[in-house]
């Protein structure tokens, strides 16, 4: 597994269009879990400020040709604590 540590991630806040309108999104607790030298599950949660809403995703990434492309992907809304 790969921590936020390791990955030096700087992107912590996002704002998407999802054909609807703009809303606003936080990234936290992103992992890699390597399944191969060419294969990662990706997985992390999102905080929609828009919905109050926390969601947990996941997707597989395959490295083809020295690209990686998402080969899988697969959110769930999380109930608040």
């Amino acid at each position: 597994m790969i921590g936020n540590d390791s990955l030096n991630l700087e992107v912590q806040e996002r704002f998407y269009y999802d054909g609807i309108g703009i809303g606003k999104m936080k990234l936290s607790d992103f992992e890699i879990h390597p399944f191969s030298d060419d294969i990662v599950l990706a997985a992390y949660r999102i905080y929609s400020e828009v919905s109050n809403q926390h969601s947990l995703r996941s997707s597989i990434w395959k490295l083809n040709e020295g690209v990686w492309k998402i080969v899988f992907h697969q959110g769930k809304t999380k109930p608040l604590d």
